[in-house]
């Protein structure tokens, strides 16, 4: 009895921070921003893109998610949080068929009661399907992300810087640098901002953007962003090339997409070129005695 390989393909589009595209379905946009009023209806669309090589059958539903422990991953959970967007969310179709490389604007209505909190509220819009493949049944799940913002007073937005972390001695440039940004609000964030390193005459030396993939964070989320990765073996030819000595001074600048920015001006590491500094200290002292033999046999000569 011939039997079918069935493979599972968990792809759960766009970790929340980064645009995605799947190797099944495509989605455009990946993430969508939305606002409205209580009491508003709206509808939206997006457009997906059948990528399997055979007809897929289609079923569409709204899912809820809550941050994870792993950055950048959404945890889709059954239940149904008090931040979910599921609630509101009316779809146009939930059953339906798509050809290869058949494209569809797939829209949805966004329903709020009158009574609704204003804050933020999230969720999925998931396409399950399955594709025949060289007989393979190829199942997967994967839809676009979705966050509302509901307008009216709420808390105020706080984006917390809870670590930096830098050297306090290096032997040059570049260094090992992070910073961990934590949302105690209650709405979603995207932060942005700059981290720049100046040398002893005040000058910028290097400069980092903050999430430059506009990764999203949501609250009570934390998320760490390596800035920059020093080479932990620095050679004589790194310490040259990338020369510096003495101390350098770092100022962190974080805003946010709904609160206001955030800074740390008092970090500071020195640079201490010790393999360089010996290899000239050394040379000079041997030109000095080569310098001081030659100066002692002409005067013996004289």
């Amino acid at each position: 009895m011939r039997k079918k390989l069935v493979v599972m393909i968990a792809i759960i589009l766009t970790t929340i921070l980064t645009p995605f595209s799947a190797l099944a379905f495509s989605f455009s946009p990946p993430r969508m921003f939305i606002t409205l009023a209580p009491g508003q209806e709206k509808s939206f669309s997006f457009q997906a893109v059948n990528e399997t090589p055979g007809e897929a059958q289609v079923h569409v539903q709204t899912r809820s998610f809550i941050a994870s422990a792993e950055a950048g991953k959404p945890l889709f959970v059954n239940e149904t949080p008090s931040s979910s967007l599921a609630p509101f969310v009316i779809l146009s179709a939930t059953d339906f068929k798509m050809k290869p490389d058949e494209k569809r604007n797939y829209s949805f209505t966004v329903k709020l009661p009158n009574e609704v909190k204003p804050g933020s509220y999230y969720g999925a819009i998931h396409f399950s399907f399955s594709s025949e493949d060289n007989g393979r049944t190829v199942i997967a799940i994967t839809g676009p992300l979705v966050f509302l913002t509901v307008l009216g007073e709420t808390e105020p937005s706080r984006l917390a810087i809870a670590s930096f972390k830098s050297p306090t001695i290096e032997s040059s440039l570049p260094t090992s640098l992070s910073l961990s940004l934590r949302n105690d609000g209650n709405n979603v964030e995207v932060p942005s901002g700059e981290v720049v390193i100046t040398n002893i005459f005040k000058k910028a030396v290097r400069s980092f953007k903050i999430n430059p993939d506009g990764l999203v964070m949501l609250p009570s989320d934390e998320r760490n962003f390596i800035l920059e990765e020093g080479a932990r073996n620095e050679s004589i030819f790194d310490e040259f090339t990338n020369f510096g000595i003495g101390k350098y001074n770092i100022s962190v600048n974080v805003t946010g997409s709904q609160t206001r920015g955030v800074s740390m001006n008092n970090i500071s590491f020195w640079i201490l070129p010790w393999k360089a500094t010996s290899v000239v200290v050394v040379f000079s002292a041997i030109l000095a005695a080569l310098l001081g033999y030659a100066t002692a046999r002409k005067r013996k000569s004289i």
